[in-house]
């Protein structure tokens, strides 16, 4: 099917289709921006490199599609449970307690300007929490079964992304080409198309359907019907409800992580963000990330002090197949060229799991195992820092996570091994010796050969194994208006790792400070360093031999916002070092971005940034605004210039249309990339479309 013709459907579809898109910009009372509070949630989370051999920026892509749906159908301040407030994952048990002494207090809520008397919530907290709940009726009339399956919130969208250039991969040179070369060009258009439909009833009902096709995936061909991904998901039941079911795509996380999950996306700040103090959790899986997760069932169900989950899984996945071996399973979801479509749906991966937990007020206790069943065995091309990678058709393991809880502290951690008994440990402490203090403190031992493919926790490595570390994070509220956070995190890997062919160390210092407290004015500065041995590229030593390669970043922000305008500000400089060589690397960047409201239901942003790094460890990371499922930290290293502007507009109540363009152009080059990757020009310039439609 030609490009023209893809897109020409495409646009059919974005711009016929019936969508919903949950509360209008004229009711939810939000104190920030949907961009604002996913640029701070992915700061705090930390943004990091460490997916081997690719500079891959790993982010809560699926976190965040998942806090997007409760900005589309908000919770209700006044009939919430404490464990709908938990399940936001943006505040403590503790500030969900001192909400629902307020509302006791006072009955109800009359609108979010209340939070402010809430005691023990800061600034930050205040401004997230109107993007995910609103004052609303105290009335809850027993539904009917059709006002369940039809009155809640119906979303679906359609979004196009249009690269204006093409990628030597959709360039195929003149004949004569061997079958090898063939196989890594392009099938598909320039185009890039997804539709996602969400039906939501008061957390109580939750189904949904998503389709996508990346850039460059054929669609309606090579075995595509029509879209390269498709997920489906029914949730039936909230999570202060006695029983829930899901059906289709979830994902589960036990614990710590050792074993199933991706609760910790980050550094020491991560410990700091309330979504990582629940033992357990089951989610739809609503994102378009291809590979991270589960598909089949899932049920929990709570029976006294007693909760009592179990799951069921069996998906077909990617996978690079030598011999009847399982070299690789890739986790970018790419299948764009016959290279990449032969390995497509060719591992099939059963799962099975079951997890008991006793709770009471402030204590649990859970014991959880599964196993795992490939139709391949598993045995990655042999490298140094792979030795002790999952091998085999089979894996299983078993956990035992506690928590203990007071007022004022709480520790949790979880001990784990594998069908090998290979031991893993993670243990938290989180303190708050002040209402204007909390600390938090993590230590973990994961053995060399531990070996947990759906497991990841707070580590400096890209696999929950061969690690050794200890972590620690503050945050204090000095004043009203100034907020102190920052972290450390010392890391030991006794076995190589993918940048270090001995035993190796590692460094994470993260400092910030917020002086805020008004709506009008905001300032951030952080400090960040990363430091690590790396292997010397010594040809001639018989020995492996290490360095110590550091990068410092400094980052100033200020924002400042009037009724219709908002400013932000940035200056960033980076400094890296290695021991082999005697002149650091720098880096700088300055970027403005604005947003201007003309109208209640409209809003328009531009940034504009500039950079100029000597090298790419000096490189540098800065948020550019999307549009929504999507976001992230592009790296920025040479020297160049970069634009975005961003329209977004509710056409009326149930009508909303959103426009990206974004441009990026570099001085000290003549094309982008490498490889099928490859841009034969300086430039790159990409459009993003976006319709919704509500009722």
């Amino acid at each position: 099917m030609s490009t023209l013709r893809l897109s020409l459907i495409s646009l059919t579809i974005l711009l016929f289709s019936t969508t919903a898109w949950g509360q209008s910009l004229g009711v939810h009372e939000a104190f920030m921006t949907w961009t604002e509070f996913v640029e701070e949630f992915l700061a705090a989370e930390s943004e990091r490199e460490t997916v081997e051999g690719e500079g891959v920026l790993r982010h809560s892509g699926a976190r965040l599609d998942q806090l997007e749906e409760w900005v589309q159908s908000p919770l209700n301040l006044n009939t919430a449970s404490h464990r709908d407030l938990l399940e936001l994952g943006i505040i403590t048990a503790e500030q969900a307690d001192s909400l629902l002494a307020y509302r006791q207090r006072v009955r109800a809520f009359s609108s979010l300007g209340e939070l402010l008397l809430v005691r023990n919530l800061s600034y930050r907290d205040r401004r997230w929490l109107s993007l995910f709940t609103f004052a609303g009726d105290t009335l809850r009339p027993r539904p009917t079964l059709a006002q369940r399956l039809l009155n809640g919130h119906h979303t679906l969208d359609s979004h196009i992304r249009m690269p204006l250039y093409r990628r030597a991969g959709f360039i195929l040179p003149k004949p004569p080409l061997s079958s090898t070369e063939r196989q890594r060009y392009y099938l598909g258009p320039n185009l890039g198309h997804s539709l996602r439909y969400r039906y939501q009833w008061h957390q109580k009902l939750r189904y949904g359907l998503t389709l996508a096709n990346d850039t460059g995936e054929p669609f309606a061909a090579y075995g595509h019907r029509p879209y390269d991904f498709a997920s489906a998901h029914l949730v039936v039941g909230g999570t202060s409800d006695a029983h829930q079911l899901f059906l289709g795509d979830y994902t589960v996380q036990w614990g710590e992580g050792l074993l199933l999950g991706r609760l910790f996306m980050g550094g020491g700040l991560g410990l700091l963000l309330p979504s990582t103090r629940h033992s357990t959790r089951i989610r739809p899986h609503t994102s378009g990330e291809e590979e991270r997760f589960f598909r089949g069932a899932a049920a929990r169900k709570q029976w006294r002090r007693w909760e009592l989950s179990a799951f069921a899984s069996y998906r077909r996945r990617s996978a690079r197949i030598t011999n009847d071996t399982i070299r690789s399973l890739p986790i970018n979801g790419l299948h764009r060229s016959l290279r990449e479509l032969a390995g497509e749906g060719r591992a099939g991966v059963l799962t099975l799991g079951a997890r008991a937990t006793l709770h009471s007020v402030h204590n649990h206790l859970g014991i959880g195992a599964y196993v795992q069943t490939f139709n391949h065995f598993v045995q990655p091309d042999p490298r140094p820092y792979n030795r002790h990678y999952f091998h085999g058709r089979h894996t299983e393991g078993l956990s035992l996570d506690w928590s203990i809880g007071r007022q004022s502290w709480q520790t949790m951690g979880e001990l784990a091994t594998d069908g090998q008994g290979h031991l893993a440990w993670s243990q938290r402490l989180l303190w708050t010796p002040r209402e204007s203090w909390f600390l938090a403190m993590q230590a973990r031992w994961l053995s060399t050969a531990f070996s947990a493919p759906e497991g990841e926790t707070v580590q400096q490595g890209s696999h929950t194994q061969n690690e050794q570390g200890t972590t620690l994070a503050f945050r204090w509220h000095a004043t009203a208006r100034l907020e102190l956070r920052g972290s450390i995190d010392l890391a030991r890997h006794p076995a190589p790792t993918y940048r270090a062919d001995t035993t190796a160390r590692g460094v994470e210092l993260r400092i910030e400070a917020e002086w805020g407290g008004t709506s009008a004015l905001a300032h951030t500065l952080t400090y960040r360093l990363r430091s690590a041995e790396t292997d010397i590229s010594d040809r001639t030593a018989k020995m492996p031999r290490l360095e110590w390669r550091a990068t410092h970043h400094l980052r100033w922000q200020t924002r400042h916002s009037t009724l219709r305008w908002i400013w932000i500000a940035t200056l960033d400089a980076a400094l890296h070092r290695r021991q082999t060589r005697p002149s650091p690397s720098l880096g700088g960047l300055a970027a403005l971005r604005t947003t201007f409201h003309p109208t209640p239901r409209i809003a328009l942003t531009a940034t504009a940034l500039a950079f100029h790094t000597d090298d790419h460890d000096s490189r540098i990371y800065l948020y550019l605004p999307h549009l929504r499922h999507a976001g992230g930290f592009p790296t920025f290293s040479g020297r160049g210039a970069a634009f975005v502007a961003l329209a977004q507009w509710q056409w009326d109540a149930h009508w909303d249309v959103a426009a990206r363009y974004a441009v990026l152009h570099y001085t000290d080059r003549n094309h982008i990339g490498t490889g099928v990757q490859r841009i034969d020009s300086p430039t790159q310039n990409d459009l993003d479309l976006t319709l919704r439609f509500r009722f």
